[in-house]
């Protein structure tokens, strides 16, 4: 009997394909990962979202590397890469240290991007965008893309007690700010995944 493979196999066996020049594997893979990208891109640059979601993709095909920990770790592994290269490039980051000091959203003076919903929502929203780079990339990846620590770890290329304490500074730095505005500490983790569908665009980009 022929085992069926799984969603990171399929992932995996798409990408070999597509580096191998199969224009059909790369278009399937877009489209089944285009709205987390996306997404990932849209919370931090909404001006560029298009631009560095398309640039993840091609970097996976163009700039090859292994996958060692799954399909979706190494794809925001590349996304974040491609981030911090960007960031380099409106010349707003110079180390690695300030991403742990200063939002995205204030290196670049960006506007937030308006979200429709309850207030609450928006309050979380302004609140998770307002968080040192490394910080938020760390919680979105472990409330909106489910990765584990270990995942998110090989993404950004840390050590596992590293992600466990930015998610703890994150946790912290987000009671603060919500407590003020009458979140309790019981509904941030609830509020923190349901913003998932807010920032997310249509599953298929086509």
């Amino acid at each position: 009997m022929i085992r069926a493979l799984s969603e990171d196999e399929e992932d995996t066996a798409e990408l070999a394909a597509w580096r191998a020049g199969d224009r059909g594997a790369g278009t399937r893979l877009f489209r089944r990962h285009f709205a987390r990208v996306h997404r990932f891109f849209v919370n931090k640059t909404p001006a560029v979202a298009d631009d560095l979601t398309q640039r993840t993709f091609l970097a996976c095909v163009e700039r090859p590397s292994p996958i060692r920990v799954g399909f979706r770790p190494y794809l925001f592994g590349v996304a974040y890469n491609v981030l911090l290269m960007y960031l380099r490039t409106q010349g707003r980051w110079s180390d690695r240290f300030e991403l742990g000091e200063v939002s995205v959203e204030a290196m670049l003076d960006s506007p937030s991007v308006q979200v429709a919903g309850r207030e609450r929502a928006g309050v979380l929203l302004a609140s998770l965008r307002q968080l040192p780079c490394d910080l938020q990339t760390t919680v979105e990846l472990y409330y909106w893309e489910e990765l584990s620590i270990e995942q998110i770890a090989a993404a950004l290329s840390v050590p596992p007690g590293t992600v466990k304490s930015r998610l703890a500074r994150a946790r912290d730095v987000l009671r603060r700010r919500l407590g003020e505005a009458g979140i309790a500490d019981d509904e941030i983790e609830q509020w923190t995944r349901e913003l998932r569908e807010r920032v997310s665009p249509p599953a298929d980009p086509a």
